[in-house]
């Protein structure tokens, strides 16, 4: 494993003293696996070998999960991401953290907050409308159209807590203390949708958001 790291590492012309491969070497280490680039078995993959650095892994992570999960050569990582792959497809808890893990990694090591355009190209991959978000494509125009502005760590964690709670979005109650952003993003998809919320239904007027962004 340390030689396929010195592999890949070659190919990528990293600041001196960074002792990591990078982009060139993840899409081929995706290659050697057969999984594709940017899609979900990259990101369970990078979630098992621990990277929190943006498109990088580190020696030092490589090796620490060659070392946890008795890996000694790619093949067996390929047999090793099969599990992995059905943990995070048939565990709730395991889904969840792969997706909150993959805040760092997405995010850029000079960025505070995870850049929009960036969160817009992940959110599909990790929260597909069929399996995960069915609001995922309304979620992601208004981000475009609406919110557009970078993503914080809590916003990323509570679109995953909205993607399992809230099946419709009529039955959207912002008395529980949702972020600010889902409360418009409500609002919005409501609207859009000619729908009206279950909680509102026959008032006047929308109960007004109290929660903090």
């Amino acid at each position: 494993m340390e030689q396929d790291f010195d592999r890949l590492r070659l190919l990528d012309k990293l600041d001196e003293g960074v002792d990591a491969f990078g982009l060139r070497g993840l899409q081929a280490l995706c290659t050697e696996l057969g999984i594709p680039f940017n899609e979900l078995d990259m990101f369970v993959l990078i979630w098992k070998i621990g990277a929190t650095q943006s498109y990088c892994v580190t020696r030092s992570e490589w090796l620490h999960a060659a070392h946890n999960h008795k890996i000694e050569h790619l093949g067996q990582l390929k047999a090793m991401l099969a599990t992995w792959r059905a943990s995070v497809r048939d565990d709730p808890a395991a889904f969840a953290e792969m997706y909150c893990q993959s805040y760092d990694f997405i995010r850029g090591d000079d960025e505070k907050l995870l850049p929009l355009d960036k969160a817009l190209r992940v959110w599909p991959v990790l929260l597909p409308e069929a399996d995960r978000f069915a609001h995922i494509n309304h979620w992601l125009q208004w981000c475009a159209q609406q919110y557009k502005r970078p993503v914080s760590r809590d916003i990323w964690r509570q679109v995953l807590e909205f993607s399992v709670k809230v099946k419709d979005i009529t039955t959207y109650d912002p008395n529980d203390k949702w972020p600010t952003a889902l409360d418009d993003f409500v609002e919005w998809a409501l609207e859009h949708t000619g729908k009206k919320a279950a909680s509102t239904a026959g008032s006047t007027a929308a109960v007004p958001s109290t929660t903090a962004e």
